[in-house]
């Protein structure tokens, strides 16, 4: 599974771990034991030069109900395992959510290499693609 740039993952790893504030907004949830921790952050396995579309999404559902994460992983564990997840969420299309992105991302394509689309990722070529 790829991993963003390594000045991507610098940026996103703070989220990773548990936040002063949260508890204080009801809507913000940091509770890996039921899979509520930062999620869609993939792509941009390259440079930040290489990014060609960046697609900035509405707040993440709620976890999927098998969905859960090892409250005592460091932020690093915790990125791998959230990514791993979401991009097997792309790759099978895992609800109606993910099948729409890969919708918008399949007609992107028509312009850009098949390789670099992070929901159909498989032949290790660095996607150009980063979602959040």
């Amino acid at each position: 599974m790829p991993l963003p740039c390594k000045k991507l993952q610098e940026l996103v790893l703070p989220a990773y771990a548990p936040c002063a504030h949260f508890g204080i907004c009801r809507e913000a949830q940091f509770g890996p034991n039921f899979g509520h921790v930062p999620r869609g952050f993939l792509g941009a396995t390259g440079t930040p030069e290489d990014v060609e579309l960046v697609m900035v999404l509405s707040e993440p559902g709620h976890p999927h109900a098998q969905e859960r994460y090892n409250a005592k992983s460091t932020p690093e564990q915790v990125l791998n395992e959230s990514l791993s997840y979401v991009y097997e969420c792309f790759a099978s299309g895992a609800d109606l959510f993910h099948r729409n992105a890969r919708w918008f991302i399949d007609q992107r394509e028509q312009d850009l290499d098949a390789s670099v689309c992070p929901a159909c990722f498989k032949d290790g070529h660095s996607a150009q693609i980063y979602w959040l």
